[in-house]
């Protein structure tokens, strides 16, 4: 059985590739828009507003508007929307064999290659990588006639840009440092929307319960409950954005049995109501953003509809 948060795979057409793009509402506090979690497949995120913190293999990186992050396969991540403005991204994770270059796939997944976790929006190239980036995207969603074609190709193109700015290198990660994390991450994926206890995963993993617990903590800077309630929460977000669910079907699908005390958890958390985060990713659809909300850099292209 592979160790991953696979749920985005449902998405797949032609290529397995998936994408989201989320808007948050202007919030006080941190908020997390990306729960830890890993998977097998290379994800690649453009911040289009806002500021966050994006963790990656343990290492904490800020970013703002135009920045791009990206996410090798197997490494733990996280992210947390800042104070202020509503936070706004895209994404889209993919399967390396997309890429039909089977080495260099394999290289990646077996952690003998990385890539830089951030690349800022004022640094040299970035535009240019941005621009490919959303292109992707945009191509991915709308799946117009020959859409495959041109997704594999400027995915190539992307990697050509990366590997000769530098960002693509040899591995340094430690496989081993993450061990206990992606084991418990591996239980919460096939089981968080059951009832489901610190006792129960520490039973499966033969640990004691006061160690699982000092241990999960360290690993996750949450306890256990806080980490699987953040964890339903996120998955929400993500059915919620694709409004294809009420938000009681939601509700249900990532475990709670009360709607309403659903409703009070999500609000807690990201300052607004399911409905409301629904609502707001709607509206936001076909939306063009002026380049002044798009990007801190002159350099950055002008948003086009994502």
């Amino acid at each position: 059985m592979e160790m991953m948060d696979n749920s985005f795979q449902s998405r797949y057409s032609r290529l397995p590739i998936a994408t989201y793009a989320i808007s948050d509402l202007p919030h006080s506090g941190k908020a997390p828009f990306c729960h830890k979690h890993y998977h097998k497949e290379f994800e690649v995120l453009a911040i289009r507003r806002g500021r966050c913190e994006f963790l990656v293999d343990q290492t904490l990186h800020t970013g703002g508007p135009g920045d791009l992050f990206f996410v090798p396969p197997y490494a733990l991540h996280a992210g947390h929307s800042l104070p202020g403005e509503g936070f706004s991204y895209f994404c889209f994770s993919f399967d390396l064999s997309i890429l039909k270059e089977e080495e260099f796939a394999q290289r990646f997944e077996r952690g003998q290659l990385d890539i830089r976790p951030v690349i800022p929006a004022a640094e040299a190239g970035c535009a240019k990588l941005y621009a490919v980036i959303r292109s992707i995207f945009q191509q991915s969603e709308r799946r117009g006639e020959h859409w495959d074609f041109a997704v594999r190709g400027q995915l190539l193109y992307l990697f050509g840009l990366l590997w000769q700015c530098g960002a693509i290198r040899p591995a340094e990660r430690c496989s081993e440092q993450n061990s206990f994390g992606l084991q418990v991450l591996e239980i919460l994926r096939a089981s968080y929307p059951e009832k489901l206890t610190s006792a129960d995963v520490a039973a499966r993993l033969s640990y004691s319960q006061s160690y699982f617990c000092r241990k999960f903590r360290e690993t996750f800077s949450l306890s256990f409950q806080q980490y699987l309630n953040q964890y339903r929460l996120s998955k929400a977000r993500l059915f919620l954005a694709q409004n294809e669910l009420s938000v009681s079907q939601i509700a249900e699908k990532v475990g709670y049995n009360s709607t309403s005390f659903f409703i009070r958890q999500f609000h807690e958390l990201y300052g607004c109501t399911p409905g409301q985060f629904q609502k707001n990713q709607t509206d936001r659809r076909g939306v063009s953003y002026p380049q002044a909300q798009e990007a801190e850099s002159p350099a950055l292209p002008a948003a086009e509809n994502i």
